[in-house]
């Protein structure tokens, strides 16, 4: 299952007949196309997902323990977290009625060669607040929610500590 509160949007909306599109970074791998496959099987375009070379498609195993709570291990670093701002990206973000971002490939700084913060920053800045929903997920043991927060504050200068 691909999931992805992100991606799950975009699904979703593409079968009620809105168009839709997923910003994302998957590797270079079978993974990485079958995910492409998959989105555009469901009317997903995804003419704005990027290729990383050097990091392999994310994955993320959920273990659902005996009273119901989930854990959660994320491959890391993965492509998702090499995800950059490009003109396309600024040009979809501008035409959009409605952009969706998540937080979870903010998790690592770019002092450990992740783009994805940094980049995710500019997205919401350039989305402006009335047309943008954010997935607020925090995840241990990388987050504090302060970086999250000034993320969505806007802050420019507390939001570019996310890509420190």
């Amino acid at each position: 299952f691909l999931g992805g509160a992100v991606t799950n949007v975009a699904v979703h909306l593409s079968s009620l007949g809105v168009p839709s599109a997923v910003a994302s970074c998957v590797g270079s791998d079978q993974l990485g196309r079958e995910a492409r496959r998959r989105l555009e099987t469901r009317g997903v375009d995804t003419s704005l997902m990027q290729a990383h070379g050097g990091l392999g498609t994310g994955m993320v195993i959920a273990t659902i323990d005996d009273e119901g709570d989930a854990s959660y291990e994320f491959d890391t670093p993965a492509a998702w977290d090499g995800l950059r701002w490009t003109d396309e990206l600024g040009d979809a973000i501008l035409a959009a009625q409605v952009t969706v971002i998540g937080t979870i490939a903010c998790r690592l700084g770019s002092s450990e060669g992740a783009t994805s913060a940094a980049t995710i920053s500019a997205v919401r800045s350039a989305a402006g607040e009335d047309s943008l929903v954010m997935d607020i997920n925090l995840r241990p043991p990388w987050y504090e929610a302060g970086h999250v927060l000034a993320l969505c504050r806007g802050d420019a200068e507390d939001a570019a500590a996310l890509a420190i």
